[in-house]
């Protein structure tokens, strides 16, 4: 029973590898960024789970604003385990002052979150763009996108 979790969790972690190494070009070419910062970059990247990593990649890159509902999770409508594992994983991020609302909104939970709302901050702006050029087939970040799609539980 183990070792189908342990490949499982190789599998994402070998996903990494591109970011580090998109991460690790762009930091050789950045004058204005210290070397303490960087490697509290590529300590936070390598603490941070892929779909995290792809999470601030889809925000950053605007994919959500169009595409999700535009309101948070308050009110007790029955949730999707996708939804629930993306929420927490958001949630993370925003516990790291990498995301925040746009709205101008506090995210104190997993219910505050407004898709659409969301944007990145500070080192996650940073975060972003040394992972560029990024390049993800809809296969690697359409979870993410479905979990929050308008129409989810109608779809379902």
């Amino acid at each position: 029973m183990k070792s189908p979790f342990l490949a499982a969790r190789k599998a994402f972690e070998e996903r990494k590898v591109a970011l580090l190494a998109n991460f690790y070009t762009n930091v050789v070419f950045r004058n204005d960024l210290d070397s303490g910062h960087a490697n509290y970059i590529l300590s936070l990247m390598e603490s941070l789970t892929y779909r995290q990593l792809t999470g601030i990649f889809i925000i950053g890159s605007g994919e959500l604003s169009n595409m999700v509902r535009a309101r948070d999770f308050r009110g007790g409508e029955a949730l999707e385990p996708l939804q629930v594992g993306v929420l927490f994983e958001l949630y993370q991020l925003v516990r790291l002052d990498l995301v925040a609302d746009s709205g101008a909104s506090y995210i104190l939970g997993v219910a505050d979150i407004n898709p659409s709302q969301l944007r990145l901050q500070g080192t996650g702006a940073e975060l972003f763009n040394l992972m560029r050029p990024l390049a993800l087939d809809f296969d690697e970040y359409g979870y993410f996108i479905n979990a929050f799609r308008r129409d989810f539980l109608n779809s379902q």
